[in-house]
């Protein structure tokens, strides 16, 4: 007869520090990181980098998090600090506090929108005046971005909106349109489908799912055609500067977050050689 028992899990922080060679994700598969914290780790980032397309080689980073285990189980839980020092946009630091992560001034990490509304393999067009289209043989404007992915592949929502259209688009096929704050306008093309609920009027969160990769209009394979508009208008959604209109740190809180960074950044100093496996850290965090 089998019988339900507790076990005891130990806490332990672990960590690991490496640089780009080719990609985040090979670099920090070879050093052991679970694929999982991967992700998470550029999720985190999300709001500042692309990880597909704006690592370069040399970028270094740092990695904590909290790791339970025992009787053979391992679980991952929460980051618990991290860094990303790329040479073409500058440093990068994660600090909790109440749910949320801030840089070192303070400012929270999520930004107005994410750097790219899908995870994909490569971008197979961009935003041109001049572009020859595979179908129909000719020259004409290509006002948006071409991510190339599976069929199948989530697409999310950039930032918070309202769904205002869901329909058949001509070429772009199976197409949804998201509005904004502040005049903008986000486009997905080429669907397969829609997520479940998603309807005209729906209200969408930032990196919530609202449809899936296709190749739906005239489209020669599976792909989202992205757009984005100001004010009506079609613009290169790379050529937006990206602002923080997240939330900064209260002055309330400001000395609470500052013993943070320095007993974070304590730990993330044990990192000190690029590259090698996981390490256990030998403190573990105590956030005032």
């Amino acid at each position: 007869m089998a019988s339900a028992s507790k076990i005891t899990l130990e806490e332990s922080t672990v960590g690991v520090s490496g640089q780009i060679q080719g990609s985040l994700w090979d670099a920090m598969t070879r050093q052991g990181v679970p694929p999982e914290m991967i992700i998470r780790f550029a999720e985190l980032f999300s709001w500042r980098l692309d990880f597909l397309t704006e690592p370069r080689k040399g970028d270094t980073y740092k990695l904590i998090w909290k790791r339970n285990h025992g009787n053979g189980a391992i679980r991952d839980t929460d980051i618990i600090c991290a860094s990303y020092i790329s040479h073409e946009k500058g440093e990068f630091f994660a600090y909790p506090l109440a749910g949320e992560y801030f840089d070192t001034d303070g400012n929270s990490l999520k930004g107005e929108f994410l750097r790219a509304p899908l995870v994909y393999r490569r971008i197979s067009s961009y935003f041109t005046e001049h572009r020859f289209h595979p179908i129909l043989r000719i020259y004409r404007p290509h006002h948006g971005i071409d991510y190339a992915a599976p069929a199948g592949t989530p697409a999310s929502s950039i930032a918070d909106g309202i769904v205002i259209a869901k329909d058949w688009g001509g070429g772009l096929g199976n197409e949804l349109r998201v509005r904004h704050a502040g005049s903008y306008v986000s486009i997905y093309g080429h669907l397969r489908g829609y997520a479940r609920g998603i309807h005209i009027g729906s209200h969408v969160k930032q990196g919530q799912v609202i449809g899936y990769v296709g190749s739906t209009g005239l489209s020669t394979g599976p792909h989202l055609h992205f757009g984005f508009e100001r004010d009506g208008q079609l613009i290169n959604f790379f050529s937006l500067k990206m602002k923080n209109s997240r939330r900064s740190i209260p002055p309330a809180e400001r000395q609470h977050f500052e013993q943070i960074k320095q007993s974070d950044g304590a730990l993330l100093a044990q990192l000190a050689q690029p590259g090698a496996p996981l390490q256990v850290l030998s403190a573990n965090p105590t956030h005032p």
